[in-house]
């Protein structure tokens, strides 16, 4: 079964929410976000990585494609400025993600 970007980052968040929130009551909010932040930083990164791997390219053109599919069902609606070889500029105009993490 395929679930979409948004819905991975619903799970998530629902798993790591009690867990943060444990965290930060037992070590302070302010170090607990700052560990959080580096996770979130780094898993980012590594899946990034990943994907370019995948699709054998880190080319311009593959993070627009990437960022269609991860705005999939309506979940990141974008108004794109540019986009060249060398630049991808773009403002974005609906965030499912921003709207269910609050």
């Amino acid at each position: 079964m395929d679930i979409t970007l948004l819905d991975r980052r619903i799970v998530e968040a629902e798993a790591f929410g009690p867990v943060f929130k444990a965290f930060a009551s037992e070590i302070g909010f302010e170090r607990a976000v700052k560990i959080m932040q580096k996770v979130h930083t780094d898993a980012a990164r590594g899946y990034g990585r990943q994907l370019a791997q995948e699709m054998g390219s880190a080319s311009i053109a593959d993070l627009a494609k990437l960022s269609q599919e991860w705005g999939s069902g309506g979940a990141l609606e974008e108004e794109i400025l540019e986009q060249t070889e060398t630049t991808y500029f773009f403002n974005v105009t609906r965030c499912r993600f921003a709207e269910e993490y609050e």
